[in-house]
């Protein structure tokens, strides 16, 4: 699905492609429309919820294989809202979740990091540029109206302002296997 990015308008009220994400029981390969598609050598999966479901990940793992690709995993603190304890729980998770996924899909390349900053997109977009990321992997979980409203989805923000292809995969996917 091709994204244009976000105007204050869209970013407000939505766009085709995050209302599409938001709803989507299938994975959703949203692409910045001026985008010059090529095969990704890196792919990024962004995760807070540190993801176990066989489904999504052997979804993931089937993609990176797909392009033959390697895959970088990474959290995101954010340095105004989170505190202390968060901060070091997500560090001390995603080293372990990094080795439990180079063991389970035998990946010597993974690479784990965790990330922080004051603003989400903003910091992941340095991310992607430092890193030369190809293609960002994000998981959607469906949450009530109300938690949508104060606290929107992350995926959905990365869709207004991503520049390399983001794919979206539900978390109710698991569900349909």
């Amino acid at each position: 699905m091709g994204t244009q990015g976000a105007s204050g308008a869209e970013k407000l009220w939505g766009s085709t492609t995050a209302a599409t994400i938001g709803k989507s029981t299938i994975p959703v390969l949203a692409i910045p429309a001026d985008y010059t598609w090529k095969k990704p050598q890196k792919i990024l999966l962004m995760t807070n919820h540190f993801e176990k479901d066989p489904a999504i990940l052997d979804f993931i793992f089937e993609l990176t294989d797909l392009y033959m690709a390697n895959i970088q995993v990474a959290v995101f603190t954010d340095e105004d809202d989170h505190k202390a304890g968060i901060f070091l729980e997500h560090r001390e998770r995603i080293s372990g979740y990094g080795e439990f996924l180079k063991n389970l899909y035998n990946e010597e390349t993974l690479t784990s990091e965790h990330i922080y900053g004051e603003n989400f997109e903003e910091t992941l977009q340095r991310f992607i540029q430092e890193k030369q990321i190809d293609m960002l992997v994000m998981v959607t979980y469906q949450t009530k109206f109300w938690k949508r409203i104060f606290n929107p989805s992350k995926t959905k923000q990365m869709s207004y302002q991503t520049k390399i292809p983001l794919m979206a995969i539900p978390a109710s996917m698991s569900s349909r296997k």
